[in-house]
């Protein structure tokens, strides 16, 4: 979704709704009738996916009841069980969160996979949790930034960050200021508590060179005319900034406040992320500064292998989906369930893509290994070493270098060039010339 467009004469997206239905009571008495299979209806469309009317209205309702009339019966009962959020609008009206069940499966997922005892329950080496913290790093930092229109191809941005090659288009500078922001998430800001200055210090770095300097590391104002656009459409009219400055420090104080046992962590970044999203409080850059704010808050509560999860990836599958869930909790009476619900099922994907990924890379080290075996040297090459085996067979055209060994390894580049050296040696890769760079390959044949 685009930001901080022109302000053209652009289409608002609004949402289709039914008429207001005119008498509840008599609905209500007609429900007692058949409260059961009304009942399993508004679940089956608000549990395995909360869904909107679009969507609703080519279901088949239960037995002597129309679909407008079900449509209005599930309002009800999606609102009497619907939690306040902090959340509010200029009107006064706070985000209502529906009690889903399925969110407690969501929150034992995440607790399961997430945390410091799923690395010690693995059987994975320190070394492969490394590698696969920092590949988790690059590819958050690629996708976040491709959500907001940066154009590079993912193959062309990883060799970058691999090889760290400056940025040399603004697609390029949008990928590297998040991989950077992210570094500073995990290393620094993750200790810090949420504030102003950590906000703008965000998006400072989010968008360092890739607007005008006076638009960075401040709030945006009125005059700057902020909108979101999804497909040449207005998706989001941000709130006034008098409104956004008396919000942010609700915010702020909501962000660092202990958690209590009504909320679990990852609901809360959920929400957070929604909030930055909401307000829009910066003139570019506040899909990234949302979208960091939830992995802050997530590695500040020990949360620290969701870098690991292709979250922004997930979503940059379904943009649609993600643009949505933004304007039907905006549109739908201020109903937040479709933005956490949403992502909570780009997490639940996202960590079965990292579980699929990781057996494959077992599976690949496998077989590396029975080729080194049979030339008796299994014993004598390491974990990572493996690794640049397995890359560089698997096409021709693949080549590593000191330099992306030791950034995509985390390891001195002393250490990498030991590696590389040492699988020259054993004859399992060939070092060849590229200009003023070394370029290590398979061996042909």
């Amino acid at each position: 979704m685009k930001t901080h467009e022109p302000l053209l004469e652009l289409e608002r997206i609004l949402i289709e709704k039914p008429t207001a239905y005119e008498d509840m009571s008599g609905l209500m008495k007609k429900y007692l009738d058949s409260p059961e299979e009304v009942i399993n209806f508004i679940r089956s469309v608000s549990e395995d996916k909360y869904l909107y009317w679009d969507e609703i209205k080519y279901k088949t309702p239960p037995e002597g009841f129309n679909i407008e009339e079900i449509w209005h019966l599930l309002k009800f009962f999606r609102k009497v069980q619907s939690n306040y959020t902090p959340i509010m609008t200029p009107q006064g009206n706070n985000f209502k969160l529906y009690r889903q069940e399925k969110m407690l499966r969501y929150q034992r997922l995440i607790d399961m996979h997430s945390g410091g005892s799923y690395f010690i329950d693995s059987k994975k080496t320190t070394q492969e949790w490394q590698k696969y913290l920092i590949v988790g790093l690059i590819e958050e930092a690629i996708a976040s930034s491709q959500l907001e229109g940066a154009s590079t191809t993912r193959k062309a941005a990883l060799a970058m960050i691999a090889e760290n090659r400056p940025p040399s288009t603004k697609s390029e500078k949008m990928i590297y200021n998040n991989y950077e922001t992210m570094k500073f998430i995990e290393e620094e800001y993750r200790n810090k508590l949420m504030s102003v200055e950590l906000l703008c210090d965000l998006q400072r770095k989010l968008t360092a060179d890739t607007l005008n300097e006076e638009e960075s590391g401040r709030f945006r104002t009125d005059k700057d005319e902020v909108r979101v656009v999804y497909n040449n459409k207005i998706s989001h009219l941000p709130p006034p900034m008098e409104f956004v400055n008396s919000e942010i420090p609700r915010f702020i104080s909501y962000a660092n406040e202990k958690d209590d046992d009504n909320i679990h962590p990852s609901l809360k970044a959920i929400l957070l992320h929604f909030w930055i999203g909401y307000l829009h409080p910066f003139c570019d850059g506040n899909g990234r500064v949302a979208r960091a704010v939830f992995y802050w808050y997530m590695l500040k509560r020990g949360y620290w292998l969701i870098k690991c999860f292709p979250l922004s990836r997930i979503i940059k599958k379904s943009p649609k989906q993600y643009a949505y869930a933004y304007i039907y909790s905006e549109q739908d009476d201020n109903d937040v369930t479709y933005f956490v619900d949403y992502n909570f099922r780009k997490i639940e994907l996202a960590i079965t893509e990292f579980k699929k990924y990781t057996e494959r890379k077992i599976a690949e080290n496998k077989k590396i290994e029975s080729i080194v075996a049979i030339k008796k040297i299994a014993e004598k090459i390491n974990f990572r070493q493996k690794q640049i085996l397995d890359y560089i067979t698997e096409n021709k055209n693949h080549y590593v270098t000191v330099t992306s060994h030791s950034t995509l390894n985390g390891i001195s580049r002393v250490t990498a060039a030991k590696d590389l050296k040492e699988l020259e040696r054993l004859g399992l890769v060939e070092a060849k010339r590229a200009g003023k760079y070394i370029h290590y390959v398979g061996i042909e044949g």
